[in-house]
C-alpha cells in the first residue's frame, strides 16, 4: 500500500513541476522587468539634470570668471597663513601643558604666555 502511495506522489510531482517552475519564474522575470524600467527612469533622469547642468555652466563661469579667480588666489594664499598660524599654537599648547606636567602654576603660564587664566583652563582641559 505505502508503495502505490509513493508512486501516486511522484506521479503528481512530476505533473505540477513545470508548472510550479513558470510561476517562479514568471515571478522572477516580472520582478526583474520593473527593475529595469525602475533603473531606466532613474536614467532618464540623471540625463535630463545633466543636460541642464551643461547648459548652465558656460553662462555661469563667464559671468564670474574674474570673481572665482579672486576668491580661490584668496583662499590659497590665506590657507598657508592660516594653517601656519594654527601649527604654532598647537606647539604653544604643547608647551603649555609640558610645562604644568612639570608643575608650573597656571598663573606663571598665563603670565608667560600672556593669555588669561581662564584660556590656559581650558587648554589644560583640552588635553584630556
Amino acid at each position: 500500500m505505502s508503495f502505490v502511495l509513493i508512486i501516486i506522489g511522484l506521479i503528481l510531482i512530476i505533473i505540477t513541476l513545470p508548472s510550479a517552475k513558470e510561476k517562479i519564474f514568471s515571478k522572477k522575470y516580472e520582478e526583474r522587468t520593473q527593475e529595469l524600467i525602475f533603473l531606466k527612469r532613474i536614467e532618464d533622469k540623471l540625463d535630463l539634470v545633466l543636460n541642464k547642468l551643461n547648459n548652465m555652466e558656460e553662462p555661469i563661469l563667464a559671468d564670474h570668471a574674474e570673481s572665482m579667480e579672486l576668491v580661490s588666489h584668496t583662499y590659497t594664499s590665506n590657507s598657508f597663513s592660516e594653517r601656519l598660524k594654527k601649527s604654532q599654537a598647537m606647539v604653544e599648547y604643547k608647551e603649555i601643558i609640558e610645562a604644568h606636567e612639570k608643575g608650573e602654576s597656571i598663573i606663571n603660564l598665563a603670565q608667560r604666555y600672556n593669555r588669561g587664566k581662564g584660556e590656559i583652563q581650558l587648554i589644560l582641559n583640552l588635553k584630556r
